[in-house]
């Protein structure tokens, strides 16, 4: 489920890695995996969500539009939504 607010990168991170252990934003090919998905996984926003990793020639962190799959990237103050991912520790 998205977190209720758009946010921005850093408040992002922080609010899925206070979910507890094995929490964090997705990578940009997983949340490509989800985009192919969503219909599986439901109630996405039209907007741009955030993702983990940083696009080393621009400085600034990739999302994903979910009106068309489209890759971009942003300033880490901009607002984006948030749908944090679980993946299990060992």
């Amino acid at each position: 489920m998205d977190e209720p607010s758009r946010m921005s990168w850093d408040v992002a991170k922080s609010v899925c890695a206070c979910k507890g252990d094995g929490w964090r934003l997705p990578t940009i090919g997983e949340l490509q995996t989800i985009y192919q998905y969503r219909d599986m996984f439901g109630n996405f926003s039209r907007e741009y969500y955030w993702a983990l990793e940083l696009n080393k020639k621009s400085g600034r962190y990739y999302n994903l539009k979910f009106t068309n799959g489209k890759i971009a990237d942003e300033e880490s103050d901009e607002r984006n939504k948030v749908r944090c991912v679980w993946i299990p520790t060992k």
